[in-house]
């Protein structure tokens, strides 16, 4: 395990000191890339997230990539923007979770990390400001779009989005809301009306964004059964502001305070929690469990009232060309 760690830690150093892309690798990548992009082209599933994100988004560093835009890459660039990202050690935090031997980590750390170069003075200050641009744009539609399909089913994207602050019981919310979404989908979607084989929800909080509060859904269904299922969903997002029951939201809270208890004997937990906490200066790990135990059906309500008022709800849709 300590051989295992110090390799670790010299190809860490070597990444940051002698990075190197070579000219054969990086062709024969890009050929196999642009090959397996071309076979996508006329994938349903393929053309849907291509109009999802040219839709939703303006950024073009957030759309589709094309064979066009992977054979136009130059191993050069490649390099350089490795090298630049990699030219301020001070830019990084280094965290270690597990059984580590701290005697034996520091020498490591102070032979391969310590010594990188670094100038705290020019490093990447933490970001407050975010470019618009990327992320969902704000306000509500409904696009639909056709394509050749063997198969024909319509796939379709529901997003809402809304700004709300960043906490524990906030992004909690989100998770619960999801899930109780989820719950709802399932039961009337697939299992009533029998519109899709699959379906779900998520909901979540972004520690970074514009709008990082996040209530979605994504799935194929029945053509034919389109509006009844999109009617159904949007009515959920409504009635969610004022029907949630215990008995909903309870075995929601027991499986999560479960979770949360597992996790605290987790490697995985704890370096997501510390690099959480690195982004924005959130703790959600330590107080997780009093804080899911507190949430009411009232709050949860709330949340939804909170997140609909603000109008952010976008319909895609993708059908079967006639």
């Amino acid at each position: 395990a300590a051989n295992s760690f110090a390799s670790m830690m010299e190809l860490l150093y070597m990444v940051f000191t002698d990075i190197n892309l070579d000219a054969n690798e990086f062709a024969a990548m890009q050929k196999a890339v642009s090959a397996a992009l071309a076979n996508q082209e006329k994938n349903p599933q393929h053309v849907f997230s291509d109009k999802m994100v040219r839709t939703w988004y303006n950024s073009p560093y957030i759309k589709s990539v094309t064979p066009a835009d992977v054979e136009a890459a130059s191993r050069e660039q490649a390099l350089k923007i490795a090298k630049d990202l990699t030219a301020n050690a001070a830019d990084y935090t280094f965290v270690f979770v597990g059984n580590v031997d701290l005697n034996a980590l520091k020498p490591l750390v102070e032979t391969y990390i310590a010594s990188l170069p670094g100038n705290p003075k020019t490093a990447i200050k933490k970001v407050d400001k975010y470019n618009p641009e990327l992320f969902i744009i704000p306000g509500s539609s409904i696009d639909s779009f056709t394509t050749e399909m063997t198969t024909p089913q319509t796939f379709a994207a529901i997003a809402e989005i809304g700004d709300m602050e960043y906490t524990t019981k906030n992004a909690q919310l989100a998770s619960i809301a999801g899930q109780i979404l989820t719950n709802r989908l399932i039961k009337t979607v697939r299992e009533e009306m029998g519109a899709v084989y699959s379906i779900g929800a998520s909901g979540s909080a972004s520690r970074m964004g514009l709008n990082p509060i996040t209530l979605s859904s994504s799935f194929p269904m029945k053509p034919e059964m389109k509006n009844e299922v999109l009617d159904f969903i949007k009515s959920q997002y409504k009635a969610m502001e004022k029907d949630i029951t215990p008995e909903e939201l309870n075995p929601i809270k027991e499986y999560m305070v479960k979770s949360f208890t597992e996790s605290k004997e987790k490697n995985g937990a704890w370096l997501g929690a510390i690099l959480g906490y690195q982004t924005n200066g959130v703790d959600t790990f330590n107080n997780n469990i009093e804080t899911m135990n507190s949430i009411t059906v009232q709050d949860v309500m709330n949340f939804m009232k909170a997140l609909n008022a603000q109008g952010n709800y976008r319909v895609l849709t993708l059908d079967p060309a006639k």
